[in-house]
């Protein structure tokens, strides 16, 4: 008879962004659900076997308004292990911008990981973004969320924050 064993529950992902005016007064707050998508088992996987190129390093915001699917591995319509750090183009267009991990994870409780990043003033003008990814070392997708466009421009700053919590 084989033993019962319980399994490692699922998790949830929780955005949450602040815009700030160029005085760094807080103009507008957003807070949203993700969905984790398949390469989430992968980077687990692999992070679980020490290998570093998997730990969650970036995020990545995009322009393909496309609803978001477990089977998701583009942002910007551009597969994301092809993504560089900063502007990503296809032709002439930005389709994509990619942003470091600001310091180092938090854990505000047992089960959940949380980072902080930055796109500053100065960083992804112009981008008509409508979409957010949460990214490795290496640019596997961890998870993705798709939002109503706001045009990215140089009088506004975004920070947030992005939860990974195992239920």
């Amino acid at each position: 008879m084989q033993e019962a064993y319980p399994t490692l529950g699922k998790c949830r992902g929780h955005i949450h962004i602040d815009a700030y005016d160029r005085q760094d007064f807080l103009v507008h707050s957003w807070d949203f659900e993700n969905l984790i998508v398949q390469g989430a088992c992968r980077i687990s996987a692999q992070t679980l076997s020490g290998n570093t190129d998997y730990r969650i390093s970036r995020v990545a915001l995009g322009n393909d308004s496309a609803a978001p699917t477990t089977n998701d591995t583009n942002i910007g319509g551009i597969f994301t292990e092809a993504l560089v750090l900063g502007a990503n183009t296809v032709g002439e267009d930005m389709v994509a911008w990619v942003a470091s991990i600001t310091g180092v994870p938090e854990f505000p409780d047992a089960a959940t990981m949380r980072v902080s990043w930055n796109v500053g003033y100065d960083e992804a003008n112009g981008l008509s973004v409508c979409e957010l990814g949460l990214l490795s070392e290496n640019n596997v997708l961890f998870s993705r969320k798709t939002r109503s466009m706001v045009v990215k421009d140089a009088s506004i700053r975004l920070a947030g924050t992005w939860s990974i919590t195992f239920v």
